[in-house]
């Protein structure tokens, strides 16, 4: 039995995470118990003990600490890897996707591919710098161009939805928006509706996971998307020790083209290089 630990479990993302790390394991014969930390480092920490306790084979973890927090909390005697990490954790298995890459692919896009000079970012609330937000800021950069604004807000629907009402409130307001999440893209696309505008012809979307979901909304998303079922596979034979793979596995992720960006109609996914 392993023991899986997600910030939100109602995100698509984690929940598709959660079901393809459950076929991953029960190739091996194991089963999942999933917990859902509601990105608190208190209950996180909390969950952690309590499943050590109870004797699962392993833990995979996708923590709301920083690494010296985390360190904190671990008990001995269980094999941890963590999940959705965006960097090298010291002392630790870890598994992610390259955000950095992704983000500078989409918005080179926008701005190379449809001319956007104006790409606000919708990213989480958190005080350091993501990968996606360097991605973002990099694009710029290549084209010698300034950076577009910034709204910080919870990952959530209700998060990028406030986030989006808050830009289209502007006098002058950006011709096309970059979120870091799926969610958050959910929650832009009820702002422009609401406020009476138009994705793309109005203001291009573009996100950063590629859930199922961003291929039935409407319109259908553009996005980096990350390849959840490797990521699955590499984390469960990390935690069972069954290759014997670098402490930090990063992998590339696919830019899908659909609609949302103005492209006409979706093209096949290209992969992009990891850094």
């Amino acid at each position: 039995m392993l023991g899986v630990v997600l910030p939100d479990i109602t995100n698509p993302f984690f929940a598709e995470y959660a079901r393809a790390l459950e076929v991953a394991a029960a190739a091996h014969g194991y089963v999942l118990v999933v917990a859902n930390s509601d990105a608190d480092e208190a209950f996180e920490s909390r969950i952690v003990g309590d499943l050590s306790n109870r004797h699962v084979d392993g833990l995979l973890i996708s923590t709301v600490f920083p690494p010296s927090g985390f360190r904190a909390i671990t008990l001995p005697g269980r094999p941890i890897v963590l999940i959705d990490c965006s960097a090298f954790f010291p002392g630790y298995a870890a598994v992610g996707a390259d955000g950095r890459q992704g983000a500078r692919v989409l918005v080179d896009h926008l701005i190379a591919v449809h001319g956007h000079q104006s790409i606000a970012l919708i990213t989480g609330d958190q005080t350091t710098a993501d990968p996606r937000e360097r991605g973002w800021s990099d694009a710029f950069q290549i084209h010698d161009l300034p950076p577009g604004p910034i709204v910080r807000a919870s990952f959530s629907r209700r998060g990028g939805y406030e986030a989006a009402v808050q830009l289209l409130g502007w006098r002058t307001r950006p011709s096309a928006i970059f979120t870091a999440s799926d969610q958050q893209c959910f929650g832009a696309l009820k702002a422009i509706r609401e406020a009476g505008s138009h994705c793309p012809d109005d203001i291009a979307l573009v996100s950063y996971d590629g859930t199922s979901e961003s291929e039935y909304c409407w319109p259908p998303l553009t996005v980096a998307r990350q390849p959840i079922q490797i990521m699955a596979e590499a984390a469960i034979s990390a935690v069972l020790n069954l290759s014997s793979s670098a402490a930090y596995q990063r992998f590339e992720t696919e830019l899908v083209i659909r609609e949302s960006c103005g492209c006409s109609r979706p093209t096949a996914p290209s992969s992009a290089l990891a850094t």
